[in-house]
């Protein structure tokens, strides 16, 4: 016997409950969420950076 085949293992793991499980309605709006407000932070925060040299992008970001 092993892994979870041993007389034990259900002894073993018998006081973790499973998380109530949410509808997948729930789940996915909760990603489409995060995925925009993601979308929103990129447009607003994170620098164009087509067509810049790479020694201007390292003066923006102090990197010299």
């Amino acid at each position: 016997m092993r892994g979870c085949d041993r007389p034990g293992a259900r002894r073993q793991f018998k006081g973790l409950a499973a998380p109530p499980s949410f509808p997948p309605g729930y789940v996915f709006s909760f990603f489409a969420g995060m995925v925009v407000l993601q979308l929103i932070w990129v447009k607003t925060m994170v620098p164009e950076t087509k067509g810049v040299p790479l020694e201007q992008i390292q003066r923006q970001l102090g990197i010299e």
